[in-house]
């Protein structure tokens, strides 16, 4: 954690390190720092699908069911992946939540007429 703390300090910009790092505090349980993490990181400004997902995860993780969604479906509109999502033994149960999966058909829907 301390080295990944410091990488941060050197690239706070670092979308990479900033969601690898919000995800170890979201399992271990410090929902403050992870939270923190996420208030500063800006990621519907770049679009940047994978902090996206990482952002969703870490809320499923805290128990922020409604806040997972919002976050995995915003990734899934900037192009990440669904087979990737439902690998994820981690989010088993999001992906049976009936919420995901018209999630799911929304976004298939809106891609088929664009």
């Amino acid at each position: 954690m301390e080295q990944a703390e410091r990488t941060r300090d050197q690239s706070p910009e670092d979308t990479g390190v900033l969601g690898d790092l919000m995800s170890y505090y979201a399992v271990l349980g410090d929902r403050s720092a992870a939270q923190a993490i996420i208030e500063t990181s800006d990621p519907h400004a770049s679009g940047d699908a994978d902090l996206l997902y990482q952002i969703g995860r870490a809320w499923e993780w805290m128990g922020e069911r409604e806040l997972a969604l919002q976050y995995i479906g915003d990734a899934i509109d900037n192009g990440y992946s669904i087979r990737k999502i439902e690998a994820e033994p981690h989010l088993r149960d999001l992906c049976d939540d009936p919420r995901y999966n018209e999630l799911i058909e929304r976004t298939q829907s809106e891609s088929q007429r664009n």
